[in-house]
């Protein structure tokens, strides 16, 4: 669940979910001039309009969402990360932007830090024993999309756990097969066994007595592609 702090029925709405469930949940706060949208990347900037959707509309959301306070937007992170705490669900916070963000999420209880916007953050991330998690796709082309930490470099200095999809589900496969100097095991860990356990999924993500044998077989050229694939020991799919 990705909760936008911003919006109060997002909120509300993840609160009730958390109560019924749930595996995973998200503290993010898409906010016009930080982040991801500081400086002149503004939300209508980012985003095509889709249809019978207005600029004026977008414009009035950005007023929207700078007009919460910090004190607020913390409130709010924090009841969520108490719910989920209760009944044991991990929690991401997003696009942490300083230290002092990290500081504060790590002190109500955030387990990830979800791709950290700077080095330094990241590393203080670390150091505050949070998972952190960053792109797949920026480890396959080299770079962030978005002029954020370079992800190969910030596994060479150790302050990388986990790559995640970041909505392109194969540069996970194409990240593992891509050298930088880790043995070929560790790449792979950070693309199942890291991010499982960072989930609470302790039953997969790993090859031991008692786990759920999810495996796929790969074929690596030309470039990674699935041969096989088996989910908790039984074969669901091959190619060709």
């Amino acid at each position: 669940m990705r909760c936008e702090l911003t919006n109060e029925t997002a909120v509300d709405a993840v609160s009730q979910e958390i109560q019924s469930g749930g595996d995973l949940v998200s503290l993010v706060s898409h906010i016009p001039g930080t982040g991801q949208f500081a400086g002149e990347n503004t939300l209508t900037q980012r985003y095509n309009l889709p249809d019978g959707v207005s600029e004026s509309s977008l414009q009035t959301l950005e007023t929207r969402r700078n007009g919460v306070s910090e004190k607020e937007l913390i409130s709010r992170a924090r009841e969520i990360t108490e719910l989920a705490s209760n009944r044991n669900i991990p929690v991401a916070s997003h696009d942490d932007e300083t230290v002092s963000s990290v500081d504060n999420a790590a002190a109500i209880g955030v387990d990830i830090s979800e791709y950290p916007l700077s080095h330094r953050v990241a590393q203080r991330a670390t150091e505050l024993n949070l998972a952190v998690a960053m792109g797949a796709p920026n480890v396959v082309r080299g770079g962030s999309l978005w002029d954020g930490p370079d992800a190969s470099q910030a596994i060479k200095d150790g302050v990388v756990d986990i790559l995640c999809s970041d909505f392109r589900p194969q540069s996970l496969l194409s990240s593992v097969f891509i050298e930088n100097g880790d043995p070929l095991k560790d790449r792979v860990l950070r693309v199942s066994t890291a991010p499982a356990a960072a989930a609470g999924l302790y039953d997969r993500g790993r090859l031991e007595c008692g786990a759920r044998a999810d495996l796929i077989i790969v074929d690596p050229d030309p470039v990674p592609s699935i041969a096989r694939t088996y989910v908790a020991g039984d074969e669901v799919y091959r190619s060709g």
